[in-house]
């Protein structure tokens, strides 16, 4: 089964007027089916830099990456539009949902650029919001809605049009422990049962417990820490050109556990 992402050796570089901002720097991951990666740092560390450039809405300085099979770089900007209509869902902190509209309507506003038909956008829309347990919810206005429904409600979004690879971009900052646990838990689901990759960026240690891989950022590179602990783990004195990613998913195989810089006894 082919690859959803893969960067290989990409660093961005944002130029502004007087001065240039990293990014990233030199970071090469494979993001696969039916997985979730998750993007672990403080604010600044480069994790929004990095779904950013995975979702094509930004490009990167050097370096190549490869969305679907096919680099980013090849797509045209109505190509790219198309994928990301399609192929990818998009799932934010702060929901973006449109205030005016009811539940339903947010849902299905997406689909009517997917082209798919009134029959099949409806039985999409009652499977999803059975699902997501926001169906009694569907002509309630999303202005009144409770955080965590408001979250139920952009997940939907995300994924009604069977979207591949799922972007979310701190999707429990905005919630209390109860529905950000929920929240958790549905992604995770997401993931394992319907074959999507799952691709979240956030500062909140609870999602370790439930990812495939963890990367741990710290201003716009990979900490090395884990790198090292798998080389001991492997018997590899050099990683060359391996998945950085991969190095982490090492170490979390031989120990059951990544420990966060902060843990290893470093300042």
């Amino acid at each position: 089964m082919s690859d959803r992402v893969l960067m290989q050796s990409v660093s961005k570089i944002y130029q502004t007027n007087s001065h240039q901002q990293l990014g990233i720097q030199d970071i090469s991951l494979t993001v696969y089916p039916g997985e979730m990666v998750l993007l672990l740092g403080p604010s600044g560390s480069g994790k929004t830099t990095m779904l950013l450039l995975m979702a094509g809405l930004i490009q990167p300085t050097t370096g190549e990456i490869v969305l679907f099979d096919k680099k980013i770089s090849a797509y045209s900007a109505k190509q790219l539009q198309m994928i990301r209509a399609n192929r990818i869902g998009f799932i934010f902190q702060n929901f973006l949902l449109l205030d005016s509209l009811n539940v339903k309507e947010n849902i299905e506003l997406v689909t009517f650029f997917s082209g798919i038909s009134r029959r099949q956008r409806k039985a999409r829309l009652d499977s999803i919001m059975h699902m997501l347990s926001i169906y009694h919810l569907r002509e309630t206005i999303s202005k009144t809605l409770s955080q965590g429904e408001k979250q139920r409600v952009a997940i939907a979004r995300a994924i009604i049009n069977n979207a591949d690879l799922i972007i979310a971009d701190e999707p429990t900052a905005s919630l209390d422990v109860n529905q950000g646990k929920d929240i958790i838990n549905l992604l995770h689901i997401l993931a394992r049962s319907k074959n999507r990759s799952v691709v979240v960026a956030s500062h909140d240690m609870r999602w370790v417990d439930v990812a495939d891989r963890v990367l741990f950022l710290q201003d716009g590179r990979l900490n090395g820490i884990e790198g090292i602990q798998a080389q001991r783990h492997t018997g590899s004195k050099d990683s060359g050109s391996k998945d950085q990613s991969l190095i982490l998913r090492d170490v979390r195989d031989e120990t059951g556990n990544i420990i966060p810089e902060k843990r290893c006894g470093t300042s």
